[in-house]
């Protein structure tokens, strides 16, 4: 029982501190994966951070048809022996907020794009991503609107 009341249908229900359990609430369903896009005279930069808890291995990356796909599984669960004793996991939780999940973000970069070019390299959380443009004759062209 919380001494602030919240109403379930609160826009900022999901932020309440007194919540209990935060995989119950709304505040872990939310997609982590926060994304910058930068554009140079030659290349798209990406940047996702990437949720704690995935590795390397955990990150599949593709791009086709113009558009960056970005998938991410995260498994914070325990994966030692239920008869080993001197597993951390054996016994009872008290405070569990560790979790398992899945997450996807998915982007359109453009056509002119060099998809054999594309790189990207994991550094802290951080997924680093560049793909190069085909050629630099291709600018933006605004339109008057009469």
């Amino acid at each position: 029982m919380s001494l602030i009341p919240f109403d379930n249908d609160d826009l900022f229900d999901s932020f309440n501190p007194f919540s209990g359990d935060l995989l119950s609430g709304k505040l872990l369903s939310r997609n982590p994966i926060r994304i910058d896009i930068v554009e140079k005279d030659s290349c798209f930069k990406v940047f996702a951070d990437i949720p704690a808890g995935a590795s390397k291995d955990d990150i599949k990356l593709e791009f086709d048809n113009g558009y960056l796909t970005l998938n991410v599984s995260v498994n914070n669960e325990c994966k030692c022996d239920p008869k080993d004793e001197n597993c951390v996991c054996n016994g009872r939780f008290v405070v569990r907020e560790r979790y398992s999940a899945q997450y996807s973000r998915r982007m359109y970069m453009g056509d002119n794009l060099d998809r054999n070019g594309v790189k990207a390299s994991f550094v802290n959380n951080v997924l680093e991503v560049t793909i190069p443009k085909l050629n630099d004759g291709a600018k933006k062209k605004f339109i008057d609107i009469n």
